[in-house]
């Protein structure tokens, strides 16, 4: 049986590699507040628990990946790295990143900003979701629920028709049970 693929994606900033490492149970993503650090994909081979119902049935294992933020250098303009490269130069590098990994997963983890909401950036990527077709293998993943406070505004993140939205804090934890379930 092959090993089914995991890919997260998402704009910059909204906890994807944070998450990744959650899940990976180590810090393999550079965390940033700075957008872009990620850029080329990342993948790590994770333990799934098994539903609930077949709890006895041992551990299956993923491929998780994680991908750079989708529209990271488009609106910054002239960002220059440390070389004094033009970062924005990157953008169709990793966006065909983020392309290979959806196109080779068998789930997709849409990361969204909770605390932020719904953006321009969030509705354009769920729509690049839509026209890819197979939307039951999608999650959309409102992370940076760090409080029963934050579970009204994630739940916006239903408007973009990708199904159920569900909680967490990849930082905090929050949900972490419920979401490893899902």
């Amino acid at each position: 049986m092959p090993l089914p693929h995991i890919a997260i994606v998402g704009r910059p900033n909204v906890g994807k590699s944070s998450l990744f490492n959650r899940l990976a149970g180590s810090r393999v993503s550079i965390v940033d507040p700075t957008p872009g650090v990620t850029r080329d994909r990342v993948s790590r081979m994770i333990v799934v628990p098994p539903p609930a119902e077949l709890e006895d049935a041992g551990p299956r294992f993923a491929e998780l990946v994680d991908t750079g933020g989708f529209g990271v250098y488009v609106a910054e303009g002239g960002r220059y790295d440390d070389a004094g490269r033009d970062l924005s130069e990157l953008t169709d590098d990793i966006e065909h990143q983020i392309e290979n990994a959806t196109r080779d997963a068998d789930l997709v983890l849409f990361v969204v900003d909770a605390q932020a909401g719904p953006t321009a950036l969030d509705e354009k990527i769920a729509g690049m979701l839509r026209k890819r077709g197979r939307t039951d293998q999608i999650m959309v993943i409102a992370n940076k629920v760090d409080g029963e406070s934050w579970e009204a505004h994630a739940l916006e993140f239903a408007a973009m028709g990708l199904g159920d939205v569900v909680m967490t804090s990849a930082k905090a934890g929050y949900r972490r049970r419920e979401f490893m379930e899902q």
